[in-house]
């Protein structure tokens, strides 16, 4: 009885194991091999992206300035006829000043 289980763990460790081995290896293997193109991929990808984004985020900058430039003189404008027409309203109120309903004849 002793003997034959020590004929099975020869066996098995001669013809086995290696068996074992040489499966495991070409069933590994291209799996370890496309997860090093993916990584290499994503890398190479990476690089590419990130100038990609920081151009882009330059031209987005300089249409911003270019907007803002654009916008300010309305600001200001607009401020300019508010501050208009709140000193407008306060002459009115306290009767100094001319007012547009005023009849110019007399």
């Amino acid at each position: 009885m002793g003997d034959e289980i020590a004929v099975v763990l020869v066996t098995f460790i001669v013809l086995g194991i290696p068996a074992l081995g040489l499966t495991a290896r070409l069933a590994i293997k291209p799996v370890v091999e496309a997860l090093i193109r993916l990584r290499e991929a994503f890398t190479q990808s990476g690089a590419i992206a990130d100038e990609d984004i920081h151009a882009r985020i330059g031209a987005l900058e300089q249409r911003i300035d270019a907007i803002q430039d654009t916008l300010q003189p309305l600001v200001e404008a607009e401020e300019f006829r508010r501050q208009l027409e709140a000193g407008r309203g306060t002459s009115a109120a306290t009767g100094g000043g001319a007012s547009d309903d005023a009849d110019p004849t007399g």
